[in-house]
């Protein structure tokens, strides 16, 4: 009779319970990918860059907050030397869903002192500032300079400034006298008489001004001879 032995029947007793461990998703995803071909690669990755530009493009125009209508500066600062010429645009920025038919726009420029304070406007005498209309709008906006105020108002009717849009309606040019101190400030805004904006959205016709504006300042530091040495 054939004998048993007991290290046998443990060995045949014993069996592996574990589960088997499956790939995880992402280790299924890499064997799939190396599986494609080197073209199907290309496409695959194509497809995942144009998808991500599509998304992007949805978020920002989802998200990306239209800027206010109102008047602007362009440049808005800078370093102006003694003897220089220069030159600031004044942009009209239209509402994002309606159409600029018309405004009145109130310029101010002075001298300001580091500390804030105003100097005398007749320093000013001494000072080429010239306004111009761009072509455009030579036959649309009517121009007006005195003292140190510039006046700009359309005289026509149509639309100037179409909805999203930011048009160039001033040109102000600048020479700088030679002579001029260093340590000041020469500063444009919108601070005096009138700014005002007339919109329309199909048939609705409003006009724009106070809060509902957006009125953006300039300055620029002034350089004398003495401290360009």
């Amino acid at each position: 009779m054939d004998s048993i032995n007991p290290n046998n029947s443990e060995q045949q007793g014993a069996q592996n319970f574990a589960p088997e461990k499956k790939p995880s998703v992402w280790q299924r995803f890499v064997l799939w990918l190396k599986s494609l071909s080197p073209k199907k690669k290309a496409l695959f990755w194509g497809a995942i860059g144009i998808g991500l530009i599509v998304v992007g493009l949805i978020l920002y125009f989802t998200l990306a907050k239209p800027l206010p209508p109102g008047f602007k500066f362009s440049p808005q600062s800078g370093i102006w030397n003694a003897g220089g010429a220069y030159q600031v645009d004044v942009r009209v920025r239209a509402p994002f869903n309606a159409d600029v038919t018309s405004f009145d726009m109130s310029i101010k420029y002075r001298l300001v002192m580091s500390n804030g304070d105003e100097l005398d406007a007749s320093l000013l005498n001494s000072w080429q500032i010239t306004p111009e209309i761009p072509g455009e709008f030579q036959d649309r906006l009517t121009l007006s300079q005195s003292g140190n105020t510039i006046g700009l108002v359309s005289n026509g009717t149509g639309v100037l400034v179409p909805s999203k849009n930011t048009k160039i309606v001033l040109n102000i040019k600048v020479v700088v006298p030679e002579d001029v101190q260093g340590g000041i400030t020469f500063k444009l805004d919108f601070s005096c008489g009138i700014n005002t904006m007339l919109v329309e959205k199909g048939d609705e016709v409003s006009l724009l001004g106070g809060e509902s504006l957006s009125l953006e300042e300039a300055e620029f530091a002034i350089v004398s001879n003495e401290d360009q040495v």
